[in-house]
């Protein structure tokens, strides 16, 4: 992670740069922190991180929910039933709600 500055006309302007590999290619995110650079520098840092790790943590729920919902329409009703059925008795016995 780094402080880049950029100069446009005669203004400078700072930005916070995350370049992380995703497979073959090289992913950069930046963050715009203004004409001064913040204070609380690390605290923007750690917020900036959450915030990348969020964005891959929904890619990766998306992904596993696309793929359970491919895999709960080739089930017959009758099993769909069941299923539904086991689950409700779980999440009432097995619980501490």
């Amino acid at each position: 992670m780094e402080i880049t500055q950029r100069r446009i006309g005669n203004q400078d302007y700072y930005y916070l740069k995350h370049s992380f590999r995703k497979g073959p290619q090289v992913i950069t995110k930046e963050k715009y922190l203004g004409k001064d650079i913040p204070q609380n520098i690390e605290l923007v840092k750690l917020h900036f991180l959450e915030e990348i790790n969020d964005q891959h943590l929904f890619q990766l729920f998306e992904k596993i929910q696309s793929g359970f919902k491919k895999e709960w329409k080739a089930y017959p009703a009758s099993i769909k039933e069941k299923i539904k059925h086991q689950l409700a008795i779980d999440f009432t016995y097995h619980t501490n709600a």
